[in-house]
């Protein structure tokens, strides 16, 4: 079940796989970053 996409629904297509990629390189980056506080949670207290 092959149809044909519009120029404008490939251009969405292609617009949501790239911000899917970029939203995934930031996931990586946050949880790289949040590694180093393993185990360092501290409570203040405000």
């Amino acid at each position: 079940m092959s149809e044909a996409v519009s120029p404008s629904g490939r251009s969405a297509l292609e617009r949501v796989d790239s911000e899917s990629k970029r939203m995934s390189s930031l996931v990586e980056d946050l949880l790289l970053l949040a590694r180093p506080d393993e185990g360092q949670r501290t409570i203040r207290a405000t």
